[in-house]
């Protein structure tokens, strides 16, 4: 019975030799203080080997794709970690694992669901834009199948006129007494032709009033993205003013980082959303330009 708890021991020993070689040194025979520095030193260095299990959310969408098929995560996916290696983390949605580089996790779940509605405001934004164009398309299509429609209807006019000025010449050739027929015909052409002239003129004013309808609403979009950013940029200027007063009244050390890294989120976060807006602006004046071109 001893020579097997003997046995035992010893397999136990070598086993937590293997795991922290520095604990193992900590049983040789050494002063005491030694020892228990060696037995914390280990016990602090488990505790940084052992897997993190942390909750994370994605910063942005994120396209995982394996052999057969490919999954994309919406930004603010909350995720947990199960190991980190270097910028790297090796995560799960309690699904599927993968592998997300660092800058594109956040502890922040406040941020997380910001940057999540953005995602969503923008995913609106698009579709919206889309709709409208779809919409001009459409109403661009059906323009120019009533233009069609009128200029075919405008030749059958100008062929009819034709024949009954052909068929009046011809009249007036048989019976040369008689020419006032071909004088009613050409009344008719005269008339018909203004009233097209007409018609057309007015085609012609209705385009150009759409046209610039279309270009004032766009110009009024373009000025809402103007004076959105403009806002977004006297609340960061107000962001950096508050940040300078917080780091005044911060002591020196890690209390400044983590004033100075709570504001850059909002700053950079702020910054995104005026560029959003510039870049919005451009937009809307672009197809304000295009819209004058026409």
């Amino acid at each position: 019975m001893r020579q097997k708890r003997d046995v035992l021991r010893a397999e136990i020993s070598s086993r937590a030799v293997q795991r922290c070689p520095v604990a193992f040194a900590a049983m040789l025979p050494t002063p005491r203080s030694v020892a228990i520095f060696l037995g914390l030193l280990c016990g602090v260095a488990a505790s940084y080997s052992q897997a993190p299990s942390e909750q994370v959310f994605l910063t942005e969408r994120f396209l995982v794709k394996t052999h057969s098929t490919s999954t994309s995560f919406p930004t603010g996916k909350a995720l947990r970690v199960i190991s980190e290696n270097g910028g790297t983390s090796h995560v799960t949605d309690g699904t599927a694992t993968f592998d997300v580089p660092n800058n594109k996790l956040t502890k922040d779940a406040d941020l997380a669901a910001r940057l999540a509605q953005n995602e969503h405001a923008a995913e609106e934004a698009a579709l919206a834009q889309q709709m409208e164009a779809y919409r001009q398309a459409e109403a661009a299509k059906r323009a120019e199948q009533e233009r069609q429609a009128a200029a075919q209807q405008q030749a059958e006019q100008q062929a009819e006129i034709q024949r009954q000025q052909q068929a009046a010449q011809w009249q007036a050739q048989q019976q040369p007494e008689i020419p006032s027929a071909l004088q009613a015909v050409q009344a008719i052409q005269a008339e018909q032709t203004r009233q097209t002239e007409l018609q057309q003129a007015e085609e012609q004013r209705q385009a150009e009033i759409a046209q610039l309808a279309v270009q004032a609403q766009y110009q009024q979009k373009a000025r809402a993205a103007e004076q959105r950013a403009s806002e977004l940029e006297s609340h960061l200027n107000q962001v950096r003013a508050y940040e300078r007063l917080e780091l005044n009244k911060a002591a020196p050390g890690n209390q400044t980082y983590y004033v100075e890294e709570a504001f850059d989120r909002k700053n950079r976060n702020l910054q995104g959303k005026i560029e959003d807006a510039r870049q919005e602006k451009r937009a809307w004046e672009a197809r304000a330009w295009q819209a004058g071109q026409r």
